[in-house]
C-alpha cells in the first residue's frame, strides 16, 4: 500500500481544497504489537465504557425528529405573523444540524447532543429567544430550559424526555433555506452578522478548560501526524506529543483561509491570525471559515491544571507500553488513564460558592450567568493574592454549603448548587497571616449585581481539606472520605519535597544539638522547636480527620529522594517518555512546534515558581502558620511589570536572625519574580515564566 502524502490528505469542503497544515511525522502501518494493544484497549473501553444501547439511540432520533418538527412549524408561523405569502411560508424551509461527539458518533450513554438551527432571514434573534422559547417551555417532554441571551455565542439548553440538548441560532441572509443546502460553502456566510452568528455553532468552554471541539481538533491533527497508526498507538501519541507541546503555538488542522467575505456592517468576518503579542494561552483553531480560537477561554492557571493531567496520564500509557506491562491483561491496565481526579485532596484550602434561586427557572438561568463568569474570577484571586496555583472544579454539586447565618428560604436551599475551588498559598509572599479574599470576591459581587433579581444570590464559604462535606468525595473514592483521607496521607507521605524537608529538619537539629551553645541559643532553639511541632502537626498528618473516620493509618511504600528526584528528571526531560521516539520528536522539532526540553522546563514554562535564596531555604521548611478570612487587610509586595520594585510602605521584615535593618536606599521586597534587595523603583532583570516565544511553523 502506498504511503499516504499531504496530497492524499486533502479534502474538498464547500467549493475548495484543504490541505493539512503540518506534514506528516510518520506513515508506518501498526505492527503486531500495536494491534495487540488494540485489543487490549478495546476489552477494557467493551467493558468499562459501554456503547449506548439501541433502546436509547432510537430515543435520541426521536428527540431530534420532534425538535426538528417543532422548528420547522416555527419558521412557517413567525412568516406567517410578520405577513410573508403562503408561497414564502411553504418555501422558507429551515435545518437542524447536529455537531460534536454526537455527529461524529462517539458520544458516551447520556451524553448531550449539540444542535445548530439554521433559519432564513425571516427570522431575527428575538423570535428565537421568545416564540420558540416559548413553545419548547410549554412542550410536556421538556424541562430545565435555560436560556443564555447575552453570551458571545447565544444559546438555548433544555431536556427533551431527559435527552439534554443545546441549541444555537443562525439565520442565514436570504429568504429560504432548501433542503439541498451546502453548508460547507463559505459563501453563504455573506452578511452574516459578524457579532452575532459569525461562530457558525462554536462556543468555547466557559470554564476556561476544553470541550468536546477542542479535544476533536486535537485528536484530528494527531491522526493528520500519524495517519496509518494503530488506535491505541494514536493514543499514546496524543500524551506524547501535547505533553511537550510548546504553548501558544497553535494547534491547525489546515492553514487559516480568508475568503473576504462582508457583513452587512461592511466588515470583513474577522479570521483567527497568529497569537504573538496578544493573550491566547492554548490556541486551538477551527478549520471552517472563519477559523477562531476555539480555547480562548483557557488561562494560564487552567493550562497549568490541564498540563500536569497530560503529564500523568502520558506517565500511565507510557507503562501501558513498555515492555512486560500488561501482555497477560485484558485491559485493565487502560483503567489507570481513566482514574477520577484527587481534586479534593491536592489542596488544603478550598473555597465554595453557593448559587441559590427563589424557583427553578430563576435559578437555571442565575446559575448559567455565573458559570460564564467565573473564569474572572479566579483570574482576579490569582492576580491579586498570594497563591501558587488555584484550580476550579468544573461542575457543580447539588449541595448547599452556605453559612448557617445566610438566612436562605426553603425554596432558595431547594434551588441551589456549590462550586468547589482549590489553592494553594505562597508563603513566601504574604505579609502577616491574614489572607483576605473578602475585597476581591465583593468587587466579583459588584460587577454581577447588575442582571441579579430578587431571591437569587452567590453566597461564599471556606472549607480545609479535612472539613469538606462527605458528598463530594462519594463519586471519587469507594470508601468515600476515608479512603481520600488515608490516599492524601500517603501522597503526603511519600512526596519528595516533604521528605527532604523533614531530613533537612533533622540534620539542622542533630547540627545545633551537636554545637551546644549558649543560653540565649538554647532559648531560640526551644522556640523554634515548639512553631515546628504544632506547624508540622497542621501540614503533615490531617490527624483530627483521620482519628475521627478511620483506624490504623494506611501504608505504603516510600520513595527515596534521590529515586524521586531521578524519575522528575527523566519525566521531564523526556528520557522516559519519548525514548523509542526521538525520531518523530526531532521531525516535529524541526516544524517548530516542539522543543527539546531540559530539565525542569516544561515545569518551568508552565507551573509558577518563587526563587529562594540560600539564608531562607531552613525557614522555608517550617513555613508560617495562616488564618484564611473574609474581612482582613492584606497587602502584595510585588515588583511592576516592567520589572521595577513597588515601594508599598516602610513595614519593617526581618528575613533572618542575623537582619539588622534595611539599607540605606534599598527595600526589601517579595515579589511574584524572587526574592532579595532591590533598590526601590529601579528596573530588575527578572525572566516571565509565562512569556513565551513561537517559532516559524512555515
Amino acid at each position: 500500500m502506498a504511503a499516504p502524502t499531504l496530497s492524499t490528505l486533502n479534502v474538498v469542503v464547500g467549493n475548495r481544497t484543504v490541505t493539512p497544515a503540518y506534514p506528516i511525522v510518520s506513515d508506518a502501518f501498526p505492527c503486531a504489537e500495536d494491534l495487540a494493544n488494540d485489543k487490549r484497549l478495546e476489552a477494557f473501553m467493551d467493558r468499562e465504557i459501554p456503547l449506548e444501547s439501541e433502546q436509547e439511540l432510537k430515543k435520541r432520533e426521536r428527540v431530534l425528529t420532534g425538535l426538528r418538527n417543532m422548528v420547522l412549524d416555527w419558521i412557517v408561523k413567525i412568516a406567517r405573523k410578520k405577513g410573508y405569502s403562503e408561497d414564502v411560508q411553504r418555501a422558507a424551509g429551515g435545518k437542524l444540524y447536529t455537531s460534536g461527539s454526537y455527529r461524529l458518533g462517539v458520544h458516551e450513554p447520556g451524553a448531550d447532543i449539540d444542535t445548530i438551527c439554521v433559519t432564513p432571514s425571516i427570522c431575527e434573534r428575538e423570535d428565537f429567544f421568545t416564540e420558540l422559547k416559548e413553545t419548547l417551555l410549554a412542550h410536556k417532554d421538556v424541562t430545565n430550559l435555560n436560556s443564555v441571551e447575552t453570551a458571545k455565542v447565544p444559546i438555548i439548553t433544555f431536556d427533551w424526555e431527559e435527552v439534554n440538548i443545546d441549541l444555537l441560532f443562525a439565520r442565514l441572509q436570504q429568504i429560504s433555506v432548501p433542503d439541498s443546502i451546502d453548508i460547507d460553502n463559505d459563501q453563504i456566510l455573506t452578511n452574516v452578522n459578524v457579532a452575532t452568528e459569525k461562530a457558525k455553532g462554536l462556543y468555547s468552554n466557559k470554564m476556561g478548560y476544553l470541550g468536546g471541539v477542542n479535544f476533536n481538533i486535537m485528536v484530528a491533527m494527531i491522526c493528520q501526524l500519524y495517519p496509518n497508526a494503530s488506535p491505541s498507538n494514536l493514543l499514546r501519541k496524543f500524551f506524547t506529543i501535547y505533553t511537550k507541546w510548546t504553548w501558544p503555538n497553535p494547534i491547525l488542522l489546515t492553514k487559516p483561509f480568508d475568503a473576504k467575505i462582508q457583513g452587512p456592517d461592511y466588515h470583513y468576518l474577522q479570521v483567527w491570525t497568529n497569537p504573538l503579542g496578544n493573550r491566547e494561552q492554548m490556541p486551538i483553531i477551527t478549520p471552517a471559515y472563519p477559523c477562531m480560537n476555539s480555547s480562548l477561554a483557557v488561562n494560564r492557571k487552567t493550562l497549568q491544571v490541564m498540563h500536569n493531567e497530560l503529564v500523568k496520564a502520558h506517565e500511565v500509557v507510557e507503562k501501558i507500553f513498555s515492555k512486560g506491562s500488561g501482555r497477560e491483561d485484558d485491559g485493565r491496565f487502560w483503567a489507570a488513564l481513566f482514574e477520577h481526579s484527587d481534586f479534593f485532596i491536592n489542596y488544603q484550602h478550598y473555597l465554595t460558592l453557593t448559587v441559590v434561586g427563589s424557583s427553578p427557572g430563576d435559578f437555571q438561568a442565575w446559575k448559567g450567568y455565573i458559570e460564564s463568569k467565573l473564569r474572572i474570577l479566579i483570574g482576579d484571586l490569582f492576580a491579586k493574592l498570594p497563591m501558587t496555583k488555584i484550580q476550579l472544579w468544573p461542575k457543580a454539586f447539588d449541595i448547599c454549603c452556605a453559612t448557617p447565618n445566610s438566612k436562605l428560604s426553603v425554596a432558595q436551599k431547594t434551588n441551589s448548587c456549590t462550586f468547589f475551588i482549590g489553592f494553594k498559598i505562597d508563603k513566601l509572599r504574604m505579609k502577616g497571616r491574614d489572607l483576605n479574599l473578602e475585597k476581591q470576591i465583593q468587587l466579583f459581587k459588584d460587577a454581577i449585581q447588575q442582571v441579579q433579581i430578587e431571591g437569587t444570590d452567590l453566597l461564599t464559604n471556606y472549607f480545609s481539606v479535612k472539613q469538606l462535606p462527605p458528598i463530594v468525595f462519594e463519586n471519587f473514592y469507594e470508601g468515600g472520605k476515608k479512603e481520600a483521607m488515608e490516599k492524601r496521607a500517603k501522597v503526603r507521605a511519600e512526596d519528595p519535597e516533604r521528605i527532604r524537608r523533614k531530613q533537612e529538619a533533622a540534620e539542622d537539629e542533630a547540627a545545633a544539638a551537636g554545637e551546644g551553645g549558649g543560653e540565649g541559643d538554647e532559648e531560640v532553639s526551644e522556640v523554634e522547636g515548639k512553631e515546628e511541632e504544632e506547624e508540622e502537626k497542621e501540614e503533615d498528618a490531617l490527624q483530627n480527620t483521620l482519628d475521627n473516620i478511620r483506624g490504623e493509618e494506611g501504608g505504603g511504600g516510600k520513595k527515596t529522594r534521590e529515586e524521586a528526584e531521578d524519575e522528575r528528571r527523566k519525566l521531564m526531560s523526556g528520557e522516559v517518555i519519548l525514548s523509542e521516539d526521538a525520531k518523530d520528536e526531532q521531525c516535529l522539532i524541526k516544524l517548530g512546534i516542539l522543543k527539546e526540553a531540559e530539565e525542569g522546563e516544561v515545569e518551568k514554562r508552565i507551573e509558577l515558581k518563587v526563587k529562594v535564596p540560600v539564608w531562607r531555604e531552613a525557614e522555608r521548611g517550617r513555613g508560617k502558620r495562616m488564618k484564611i478570612n473574609f474581612r482582613s487587610k492584606f497587602t502584595v509586595i510585588e515588583l511592576t511589570p516592567d520589572g521595577r520594585v513597588v515601594d508599598l510602605g516602610d513595614d519593617d521584615y526581618t528575613p533572618s536572625a542575623r537582619w539588622t535593618g534595611r539599607r540605606g536606599g534599598f527595600e526589601f521586597k517579595r515579589g511574584i519574580r524572587g526574592v532579595g534587595y532591590y533598590r526601590t523603583g529601579v528596573q530588575q532583570k527578572h525572566p516571565d515564566p509565562f512569556k513565551m516565544t513561537m517559532s516559524s511553523t512555515g
